[in-house]
């Protein structure tokens, strides 16, 4: 996977071969070149007949290329001293004779091809082998660690760890990673996995717990069409990558599932495996750790990758460990297109007979990415229309003879995916940051032109679905330069937290009325963006859908609902099964020919920065017993740009006028991180998602952790710090001083 050597290529154009017998791949030779790719000596050999190949491909007839002496001093260093390369090119139609190996006929550009792949995977393994040696090497004694190092998000290096698991600062409620979200998105189309792998993973926009704050924080790479993404994996090539906590909580918030994953590469994956399926004991012990380790970091499930070949007696027993898995997990278990029933890495380009017998024992699988229509029906065929869904036809962004070709041609993958009713699964999404570093404009620009082409293939069908209370979303994207809470300004520097992220509905809403709708990056109410709405065109109102509702009946107690404006007249239009109700702070009656069937106490406060919060109440006494979809009505008036901000939009069946009840306890600091600053730490109840600290009695922001640590910056006293908690319905705690 991920640039591995696929089998069998589509072909290319060479010139026109003389008459003969022309030599094609056999399986045998594909496993003799999987073999190359992880031989110490492979990427010299490969390289030279390669050149052999290509030599006899553009000459055909020059006599000088069919004849390799034995003795020459290139060949016998590279090819003659590796018994799998004399192999391959007896198979290429070379015939030994005592001097020299001699060919007759023709080459065909699929066996090219299939030396041209696995030279590529070849060099990247011992990349990647050299990369290993380099970070065993030892830190220079001048070099100091990043402060907060040791809580970095990281994956699990070997077995030994995995079934060594015993917690660590997850166990002792260090890390606060959420449960399920409290929304739905909906499309008409095939399922999209995401699998994020970029630059090795762990970077430093999402490995520590506490986010990114360089210069170039605010345009780094994030999931920005969350509306379209179902499942998401986080790769690396480590044994279990477990994903860093802000991607499990921006995964939540979203109502997506999020996956570690157990990648199987190299003679230490193979050695892992191994000792994975040694016995029906190690089997249930791994997958009973790696359940261990699922609940403790509360992500979805896991993916699957096995690119080493298998012993064919350990075949039954590594579908047995994905059956023990599967049966005990909550989560999802996917596996990937790579390891066929023999045992044999065979990468089959979609679902068939060779590889159903790992489908069978997991809910799914990611499909290699040089499919074709006909292994697209074949796909279908074999999974059945009730499991259709359950395969994820890959598709590798960066192109490297994807389906489609990738880049901003992605979506091509998915449009075959929904013809055949089968699912996505987008490799390597981050190419549209890869290919614009520096620059959010640019980097946005491109990322924007990929899934909005994506999410054409849906037909306006992507929706937004409250499924449970309490909800609040304030717009923001998990990065920005600047950060405001509770709309006061905190900061102006770049920062990135993946675990800031909100529920942003799709843009731009569904509107009859001419209302326009985008996110601004700049201005919000809490972090950075906002959502803001042009209703100058049209008629005096405006109207955009922002979600719609399938959560409980309101119960006895009523339903508060907050937004929180700017600039604008805006109010809320709810469906309900009794009809439209209007809840706006200045309509009065009837609003043109928008039927009103009730009105409602409206609060509204004053905020800083000129924010505006109105607050609802609704009662089932009041004749209202259920709420089907929520939109925004902007009302007109003269003289004004007729455009507004929201910052803030929030639903529960409490009171938001009531102080909330969580607390922050136990603050305290706990250890010096080089260079010589305080961690401070605090219990929390579960309801509070994040905490702001100031220093100097509330006089200066330090920051907002979505954990239940922060590293305070170097020089700063703990006496004197004020902690402030947020809950899930967006109200303040209590404020904690030292």
């Amino acid at each position: 996977m991920m640039g591995n050597f696929r089998g069998p290529p589509a072909s290319v154009s060479t010139p026109t071969p003389p008459p003969g017998p022309t030599h094609h791949p056999t399986q045998s030779i594909y496993d003799q070149l999987e073999t190359l790719q992880t031989h110490p000596s492979g990427v010299p050999a490969l390289q030279t007949i390669l050149k052999i190949l290509q030599n006899i491909c553009r000459s055909p007839s020059e006599g000088k290329y069919r004849s390799i002496k034995k003795h020459n001093q290139q060949f016998q260093a590279t090819v003659g001293v590796v018994d799998e390369a004399v192999a391959v090119l007896k198979d290429a139609g070379f015939t030994e004779t005592a001097e020299a190996y001699v060919h007759s006929g023709n080459v065909a550009t699929q066996f090219i091809e299939a030396v041209q792949d696995a030279l590529e995977v070849a060099t990247a393994i011992q990349s990647s082998l050299r990369e290993e040696d380099e970070v065993g090497q030892e830190v220079p004694a001048d070099e100091t660690l990043e402060a907060g190092e040791e809580y970095f998000c990281k994956g699990i290096g070997s077995y030994e760890e995995i079934v060594g698991f015993d917690g660590g600062d997850v166990k002792n409620g260090f890390l606060l990673p959420r449960d399920g979200g409290n929304v739905r998105f909906s499309k008409t189309g095939p399922r999209i996995l995401i699998c994020h792998d970029m630059q090795g993973n762990y970077t430093k926009s999402d490995k520590s717990p506490y986010g990114c704050h360089t210069d170039d924080a605010d345009s780094l790479w994030r999931v920005r069409q969350w509306g379209l993404c179902d499942v998401f994996a986080y790769f690396a090539h480590t044994l279990l990558a477990i994903p860093p906590i802000g991607w499990i909580n921006a995964c939540h918030t979203n109502g997506a599932k999020c996956l570690a994953s157990l990648v199987i590469e190299h003679q230490s994956g193979a050695t892992a495996l191994s000792k994975i399926l040694a016995s029906e004991d190690s089997m249930t012990a791994t997958a009973c750790k790696l359940v261990e380790i699922q609940n403790a970091f509360k992500f979805d499930g896991y993916f699957l990758n096995v690119e080493v070949n298998v012993p064919g007696v350990l075949v039954p027993r590594l579908v047995e460990f994905l059956n023990v898995l599967k049966e005990i997990s909550s989560g999802l278990v996917i596996w990937y297109d790579s390891v066929v029933f023999t045992g044999h890495v065979k990468y089959q380009n979609g679902l068939n007979e060779a590889n159903k017998i790992f489908f069978d024992a997991s809910h799914g699988i990611f499909t290699n990415y040089w499919y074709n229509e006909e292994t697209a029906k074949q796909s279908l065929e074999t999974a059945g229309h009730s499991r259709k869904h359950d395969v994820w036809k890959g598709v590798d962004v960066f192109g490297r003879r994807t389906y489609g070709g990738g880049g901003f041609q992605t979506h091509k993958a998915v449009e075959l995916s929904a013809k055949y009713g089968l699912s996505t699964a987008v490799f390597a999404p981050g190419w549209s940051w890869e290919h614009n570093q520096g620059s959010r404009e640019k980097f946005e620009e491109a990322d924007d032109k990929l899934w909005c082409a994506v999410k054409d293939v849906y037909e306006g069908s992507l929706t937004c679905t409250i499924t449970r209370l309490p909800f609040t979303t304030t717009f923001n994207t998990g990065c920005g330069k600047g950060f405001s809470s509770a709309g006061m300004e905190c900061n102006a520097s770049p920062w990135f937290d993946l675990s800031a992220t909100s529920v942003i509905p799709p843009l731009p809403l569904p509107s009859t009325t001419g209302l326009k709708s985008a996110l601004s990056p700049h201005g919000g109410w809490d972090g950075s963006s906002c959502l803001t709405v042009d209703f100058s065109e049209g008629g005096a109102y405006g109207i955009g859908k922002l979600f719609d509702c399938d959560f409980q009946a309101i119960p006895p107690q009523g339903l508060s609902i907050m937004m929180v404006t700017r600039n604008a007249d805006i109010g809320l239009l709810a469906e309900t099964t009794q009809g439209r109700v209007i809840f706006h702070p200045s309509l009065k009656g009837e609003p043109g020919s928008l039927p009103m069937l009730n009105k409602f106490c409206t609060v509204r406060v004053a905020s800083p920065n000129a924010w505006v919060t109105s607050i609802w109440k609704v009662t089932p006494s009041e004749g209202v017993s259920d709420v089907k979809s929520i939109s925004l009505i902007c009302v007109k008036k003269e003289g004004s740009p007729n455009v507004g901000q929201i910052g803030r939009f929030s639903i529960t069946t409490g009171d938001f006028q009531t102080p909330s009840t969580a607390a922050l306890t136990n603050v305290r600091p706990s250890h010096k991180v080089p260079p010589s600053r305080t961690v401070l730490h605090w219990n929390a109840d579960d309801t509070i998602v994040c905490t702001d600290i100031w220093s100097q009695g509330g006089k200066t922001w330090l920051g907002r952790s979505y954990c239940r640590s922060f590293i305070l910056p170097e020089g700063v006293p703990c006496k004197g710090l004020l902690l402030r908690g947020t809950d899930h319905t967006g109200q303040a705690t209590k404020d904690v001083t030292l």
